[in-house]
């Protein structure tokens, strides 16, 4: 009985760890239009983001 009590927290401990580690991982992330960018790099402006999403066409050529 005591090793079966052993595998079941063992095997508890992992999946605790596995969700709590997989929500971690998840971001949401803030839209960022590419006219927003593009306008920003046309003004001689710093462009830096993290964690975005960018929207519609960014051209760079």
């Amino acid at each position: 009985m005591a090793l079966r009590n052993v595998i079941l927290w063992t095997l508890f401990s992992v999946i605790v760890v596995f969700v709590l580690s997989t929500g971690v991982q998840a971001q949401e992330l803030t839209d960022v239009p590419a006219t927003d960018i593009l306008e920003q790099i046309r003004n001689g402006e710093d462009v830096a983001y993290e964690n975005v999403r960018i929207t519609g066409k960014l051209d760079l050529s």
